[in-house]
């Protein structure tokens, strides 16, 4: 048995004996536990499985659906259910270790908000000893505003996750990275909310919290379904973070030094 642990959620994985672990012990390493399981999930490989009504294009989850107590989540290479009652799930599968991590992702979306966690579209930065996030479509500068970061540390490019503990918001690293891919073996990183920034907005500056809170729900990463606790509860995480947060607009220009753009919004 494999056990997951992102934000406040572990998953323990119990893989077929046949398919080897090692590709996925490097993948996830730094995040592996021994902490006690919140949910257990049974995987079973079925080399050539094809699900019919999905884009053959894209390997991996393309759908998640979520119920009061019931999840379903379904690609081309896979098809999975979790019980969230008996926090238990089955997952049928490619041979494909990708379409794995696209399924596990899928599973901390789905657990996170039970256990005040949000996942999030959002690049996650560490500068001096504070966090800060950077929202924002694709093309927008999560990846840039990474790179030029000169005096901290790097959280993730891509997909960061928010936590609550003790009423205090924290943001944490993840395995799901985008073009910045860390070295395997990266140790989690986390570090308390302090600043929030929307990349590309309609409105540059210091931003009203309504205005941040929009912005933010946009990049909030969550499955369809008519599941209105765990809408309830993806919002009131929400509101929180942006009521932690300095919250500030900024368009990102490779000509401009941005973090001191930002510092200056604030004095």
């Amino acid at each position: 048995m494999l056990r997951l642990s992102i934000g406040n959620v572990c998953i323990e994985i119990e893989l077929p004996p046949t398919w080897g672990a090692g590709n996925i012990l490097e993948r996830f390493a730094g995040f592996w536990t021994v902490r006690q399981p919140d949910f257990r999930l049974l995987v079973n490989v079925e080399p050539g499985l094809e699900i019919k009504g999905f884009s053959t294009e894209e390997l991996g989850v393309q759908r998640i659906w979520l119920e009061e107590k019931r999840a379903l989540l379904a690609g081309f290479d896979i098809q999975g259910e979790a019980d969230l009652r008996t926090a238990t799930g089955r997952l049928r599968l490619d041979a494909n270790p990708n379409t794995l991590d696209s399924a596990l992702r899928a599973l901390f979306i789905i657990l996170l908000p039970r256990h005040s966690g949000l996942i999030l579209h959002a690049a996650g930065l560490q500068r001096k000893g504070a966090g800060w996030l950077f929202c924002g479509a694709s093309g927008s500068g999560k990846s840039s505003i990474s790179r030029s970061l000169r005096d901290g540390e790097l959280l993730n490019d891509e997909t960061v996750c928010v936590v609550r503990r003790q009423e205090r918001f924290y943001i944490l690293s993840t395995p799901f990275w985008g073009e910045l891919e860390a070295t395997p073996g990266s140790p989690r990183i986390s570090a308390p909310l302090h600043r929030l920034v929307l990349l590309n907005p309609e409105k540059c500056g210091l931003l009203e919290p309504m205005e941040a809170f929009l912005g933010l729900l946009a990049n909030v990463i969550c499955p369809a379904g008519g599941d209105r606790a765990n809408f309830e509860k993806i919002m009131d995480l929400t509101w929180g973070v942006v009521q932690t947060a300095v919250s500030q607009g900024l368009v990102f220009d490779w000509t401009t030094d941005n973090w001191g753009v930002l510092d200056e919004m604030v004095g």
